[in-house]
């Protein structure tokens, strides 16, 4: 009966260490993909803000949309690494999330407006239609890249705490 016990204990301790071992191998896992894009997503929205909002903001800080001009780049390759890590932006806090969503929300809404001023700027230059949709086109985009310089930023700063360390490390 004693090795009978002995045996039983055994298998006890062996699957609780089996266990322990298998939770501390997925928390880990889920670390490491939390991490990965964290950072991937981190250095998508910088690119995205440097080249297409802080530069667009600044050439438009102090420019009357009514002189219009081509104050804005596109078009924009896309949003690849969020695209293909959006089923798992959710291992993040919910205020990153939150951060998340608006930001690439706000993004698609303003290269719309780019878009489509662009479109309204070609319809000018072929004398097509009256420069108030494009003057006010562009002073709508002035205003979105207000907004997204302080959103931008503080998407950043949330994806810098969820991959545990500053992105750029």
């Amino acid at each position: 009966m004693s090795s009978l016990l002995i045996a039983i204990v055994g298998a006890v301790i062996g699957a609780v260490i089996t266990a322990v071992a298998i939770l501390f191998q997925t928390h880990a896992e889920v670390r490491r993909t939390k991490r990965s894009i964290a950072v991937g997503l981190f250095w998508e929205i910088d690119d995205f803000g440097r080249s297409h909002i802080q530069n667009t903001h600044r050439a438009l800080e102090h420019a009357n949309p009514s002189e219009l001009g081509y104050y804005v780049r596109t078009p924009y390759k896309g949003f690849t690494v969020y695209e293909s890590t959006a089923d798992r932006i959710g291992l993040f806090r919910p205020e990153t999330v939150k951060a998340i969503v608006l930001f690439y929300g706000s993004a698609r809404g303003y290269l719309n407006v780019v878009e489509d001023y662009a479109q309204a700027v070609e319809k000018v230059e072929a004398g097509q239609t009256h420069r108030n949709k494009a003057v006010g086109l562009l002073a709508l985009v002035k205003t979105l890249t207000a907004q997204m310089v302080p959103l931008i930023s503080k998407v950043c700063e949330l994806l810098e705490k969820e991959a545990g360390r500053k992105a750029d490390d």
